[in-house]
């Protein structure tokens, strides 16, 4: 039995916390917001929270007396949407800590990614944490995905998650391009990092891209954004690759180096700007890049900084992947309440959140707030940096290209965000706006509606948005147009 309880530790702590963070995703923000305690497990380890079933046909009085009863209790209920009675099979010592709409939400992962559900294909028990744990493979109209429930020795349930395990996608080709594995040194911080480059590339001759992260909570953003069943920066940086372009990604300081951020210095350049830039600098360094024709591709949080980043380093461009519009502390705000409420149950905790987080925002608007305080979950520091970086004022003062992406089922980053930048630079020279139909907030296909937990999904980056952003970057960023894209939904990809 696999137990991939290390590589998933950070999403599972991340739907646990179920703050509105600009990840990536998946993705997964940085520090650690307060969290609305959404777990489904009682072993902290594991971070096993979120509860998603699946159904297979069988006895609605079933009897309950081993591991596999219980995880099979468990699909059967939530496949039919019977999430109430889902909850009633948790051990009651435990069941406080689930609910009705933590389970529908895992449940509407699987669904958004996979499609219907059809039947449970087989089952493989193991231990984990010392209790037992049985891996469901379900079977899906989009194919099949691992629940992992864990149980006593008499099938009372104490905690379910997402299990998959990531598998890249067709349009990465490993013949097509080299992995160098190196360190990136920035002030008192080493990150682990990777450099990819297109096989049999001449001296200084293909372009690159310098990967920079969205938020992260947690401390969990590697080089990778590994959320368990998916990693968003190394589907970018393989596709690219594949497709002509050198790419520069590495673990986030949040990650490598957690200890060297105090509240106090908690601003975006410290946590965001700064790293890009050195890694902007490394990058042009490396055999085979062409230093001229070095681009950043920021996601999330990383899209807003990527006007400064390039007006910073002179680069060639910026690809802003999620870009947010409006101000991040709206932004927080609504993503907690959409998390609180989508689906057919409302999620209790969240919504406490979302009240006491709707009463600190006055705080943030009127900065009612010293440097070190924590406020909708990041210290004022950051705030502050916020408050003092005009994004799109840095975007119209740089000549520098910049192509803008979004995904038309990101919750995070929504068509409000998208719509208010179109208004804004639409008439800047060297501008593209690109809306893609069906993706969310790691540009992956999935079917709406969007939730956090589906970042744990064995999924990958659209193959359209790797297409697009290679052409873009091989172009130099000559073009300037506003569309929206269809691509295939998750059938597709």
């Amino acid at each position: 039995m696999s137990d991939r309880t290390t590589n998933r530790r950070g999403y599972l702590a991340a739907v646990a916390a179920a703050t509105a963070s600009l990840a990536g995703c998946s993705g997964s923000s940085d520090d650690e917001p307060e969290d609305d305690a959404d777990g489904t497990s009682d072993a902290d380890d594991t971070g096993d929270s979120p509860a998603n079933g699946t159904t297979n046909d069988s006895e609605d009085d079933r009897m309950i007396e081993t591991p596999a009863d219980g995880a099979r209790a468990l699909v059967d209920a939530m496949s039919t949407g019977a999430f109430e009675e889902a909850v009633e099979l948790f051990s009651e010592s435990y069941r406080d800590r689930v609910s009705p709409g933590l389970l529908e939400n895992l449940w509407l992962a699987f669904t958004g990614v996979g499609g219907g559900f059809e039947t449970v294909l087989g089952s493989e028990e193991g231990v984990q944490s010392g209790f037992d744990a049985v891996d469901l493979r379900l079977g899906f109209t989009r194919g099949e995905h691992v629940l992992r429930v864990l149980t006593r020795g008499d099938g009372t349930v104490v905690g379910a998650a997402v299990n998959d395990e990531y598998a890249g996608p067709a349009y990465a080709d490993g013949d097509a391009f080299e992995t160098r594995e190196l360190a990136l040194e920035s002030d008192d911080c080493s990150m682990d990092a990777a450099v990819t480059v297109p096989a049999g590339a001449d001296p200084d001759a293909v372009p690159g891209v310098v990967l920079v992260h969205g938020n992260d909570p947690l401390g969990t953003a590697d080089k990778n954004l590994d959320a368990g069943g998916t990693q968003m920066f190394r589907d970018l940086a393989e596709g690219l690759s594949s497709a002509g372009v050198a790419v520069f990604r590495y673990d986030r300081r949040t990650n490598a180096c957690p200890g060297t951020i105090e509240s106090t210095g908690y601003t975006l350049d410290r946590v965001s700007v700064a790293d890009a830039v050195a890694a902007a600098e490394r990058f042009r360094t490396v055999e085979g890049v062409d230093p001229d024709r070095v681009f950043v591709v920021g996601h999330s949080l990383g899209a807003f900084a990527t006007p400064r980043i390039v007006d910073r380093t002179g680069l060639a461009g910026g690809v802003a992947l999620a870009s947010p519009g409006r101000s991040f502390s709206e932004i927080v705000v609504d993503q907690l309440e959409y998390l609180a409420t989508v689906g057919e149950y409302d999620r209790q905790n969240a919504l406490d959140q979302y009240e006491v987080w709707q009463d600190q925002i006055e705080r943030v608007r009127a900065g009612d707030y010293n440097p070190g305080d924590s406020v909708l979950g990041y210290p004022g520091a950051f705030w502050d940096s916020l408050s003092e970086y005009d994004h799109v004022e840095t975007a119209r003062s740089i000549d520098a290209p910049l192509f803008y992406v979004w995904g038309s089922n990101d919750y995070q980053v929504t068509d409000e965000d998208a719509a208010l930048l179109r208004e804004e630079l639409g008439d800047r020279d060297r501008t593209t706006f690109r809306t893609y139909d069906g993706l969310n907030h790691l540009f992956m296909p999935v079917d709406p509606p969007s939730v956090q937990v589906e970042y744990a999904v064995r999924n990958n980056v659209a193959p359209t948005v790797i297409e697009d952003v290679a052409a873009w970057v091989r172009s130099g960023g000559s073009s300037n147009e506003d569309t929206t894209a269809s691509v295939a939904g998750p059938a597709g990809r």
